[in-house]
């Protein structure tokens, strides 16, 4: 990969974007006033998982965006989940996993409460991370991951450390590569970026924080008050059309979650006609 930056001329940049669920086709889910719809997603063969951290809920829908079940998780903060085999997986910190049938029906938990984030690898087996601010990933192609110290984060692969980060920054597998954000919440303005082992990297814009969430070919940060007009991105990484989206809350963040061409973004700031509510796009691309 070579390099990516997007700075400057932030008008012309604008004019290039497309605005989720106007400019760009996408099926929308709307949350409910307070849900924080969108706070994490997650996309598999079976369907599109989504939570909903404001009411402590997950959400399962068919990818026409067809809800199938709806389930209350206790403590849902800080919540991650995914697709088995056999059905769900959901972990909330402090409370541990709670394991689903495809139906929503409760089969089984395991209490664990000294993780800070998770993963699910191809074995079926987790990763964990317990450093406040750490990231995760397991894949096939290996595991990444973070160890945080005030907003300070040294970044492994396997077990050799390739980088160092921010806390809260997301980490993935690119082409290969082993790429981490660098969002840096504790500066207010700041524009982020994401990184890759490889030398590769693109920077955000002001206020932006990129890095807090990648997935297939994509990167995201925050809602932005600084861009005009005022706004949140998903960028991608080999120059695809950048998405963008409007009207949700100041430094709210943006969830992705990728699988075989499909999308989905989470926007747990969107606001509606009179409060912030949550909204999920759901989107085929073959970019």
């Amino acid at each position: 990969m070579g390099l990516l930056w997007i700075g400057g001329c932030q008008s012309v940049a604008w004019q290039n974007e497309r605005v989720l669920g106007a400019d760009v086709a996408a099926i929308q889910i709307e949350g409910s006033v307070g849900s924080a719809l969108g706070s994490v997603v997650s996309i598999g063969s079976q369907g599109l998982l989504v939570g909903a951290e404001g009411t402590g809920q997950v959400l399962a829908f068919d990818l026409d965006g067809t809800q199938k079940w709806c389930v209350d998780v206790p403590n849902g903060v800080g919540m991650r989940l995914g697709w088995t085999e056999s059905g769900v997986w959901i972990w909330s910190r402090g409370m541990g996993y709670r394991f689903l049938d495809e139906f929503g029906q409760w089969m089984s938990e395991v209490v664990e409460q000294s993780a800070t984030n998770v993963a699910r690898c191809p074995d079926g087996s987790f990763a964990e991370v317990h450093t406040p601010g750490a990231s995760v990933v397991c894949k096939e192609e290996g595991r990444i991951w973070t160890v945080c110290a005030d907003d300070v984060c040294e970044v492994f692969r396997e077990q050799e450390k390739v980088g160092q980060t921010s806390a809260g920054s997301a980490v993935a597998w690119i082409d290969e590569q082993a790429c981490w954000g660098d969002v840096q919440l504790n500066e207010p303005d700041a524009s982020g970026g994401v990184l890759c082992e490889d030398g590769w990297n693109v920077q955000g814009l002001q206020g932006e924080h990129l890095g807090t969430a990648i997935a297939g070919d994509r990167v995201a940060g925050q809602f932005s008050k600084w861009l005009v007009p005022s706004r949140a991105r998903v960028l991608g990484v080999s120059g695809q059309t950048t998405w963008s989206v409007e009207h949700a809350a100041e430094r709210s963040r943006l969830s992705l979650s990728y699988y075989d061409g499909t999308y989905a973004v989470g926007v747990p700031g969107a606001l509606g006609q009179s409060a912030q509510q949550g909204r999920v796009y759901l989107l085929r691309t073959e970019d």
